[in-house]
């Protein structure tokens, strides 16, 4: 099978359904119940080249592994493409992870199979689509938590059902927790599609509870969020 060599070729057969479904604004829309910065868990052994594997079938695409910003690595996530935005094949800038940037909207990936097939150096700008899951945050090697850990997060004044995590390490400070880019994610990624300007408000943990609170401005409107962590 030759790869196809223009993005509407392409969306008409290795994405063969993204047309159809509906589209969103923003690039990462995010599920209700499914955060990926909740879930922690250790993991040592990691691909020299990491692969994702599509099916165009449903939509979805599974990545052992992505980079977040080239700082978080979260395992096992799969999206499900709305819009692939503009694709390109065999693009140098693509290395040996799997890496997703938010500014500039860019997914990175090393290797797709699609079936039988494998297409190297793929990278996706400005592309559109559902997190469905995720395995949890890699974390270094040696790294354990022995804790629980619940999530609430607050829209303005709204809370939504508290998300409950298990062996999980607590930060040992309060300067630990709150530069934690993972912590103020689970803020900015549960905005499903809305797109602005975040401001840090506060933070604060007191060894056993943290709370951050965080503004997103849109062109419309002022949104407040705050999330509160309880270790136990």
């Amino acid at each position: 099978m030759q790869f196809p060599k223009t993005p509407k070729t392409l969306c008409a057969t290795l994405f063969a359904a993204c047309t159809a479904l509906t589209t969103f604004p923003g690039s990462v829309l995010a599920v209700e119940g499914v955060s990926p910065t909740l879930l922690v868990t250790p993991t040592t052994t990691m691909p020299s080249v990491e692969t994702a594997s599509f099916d165009p079938g449903t939509n979805k695409l599974t990545l052992p592994f992505v980079k977040l910003n080239g700082d978080a690595r979260y395992q096992s996530v799969v999206v499900q493409l709305l819009d692939m935005g503009k694709l390109l094949l065999d693009d140098p800038s693509v290395g040996d992870m799997i890496e997703y940037t938010t500014t500039g909207n860019i997914l990175r990936l090393p290797q797709v199979t699609v079936g039988t097939t494998t297409y190297p150096r793929i990278s996706l700008t400005n592309p559109q689509f559902a997190l469905l899951s995720v395995g949890g945050l890699v974390l270094d090697a040696g790294t354990t938590g022995k804790y629980t850990l619940d999530i609430v997060v607050t829209v303005m004044g709204a809370a939504a059902p508290a998300a409950t995590i298990t062996n999980v390490p607590k930060p040992a400070t309060q300067e630990a927790f709150c530069n934690a880019p993972e912590m103020r994610e689970t803020i900015t990624q549960s905005a499903q599609g809305l797109t602005g300007s975040w401001t840090l408000n506060s933070c604060s943990f007191n060894g056993t509870t943290g709370t951050i609170a965080m503004t997103l401005v849109t062109p419309f409107m002022t949104l407040p969020y705050s999330a509160q962590y309880t270790y136990r």
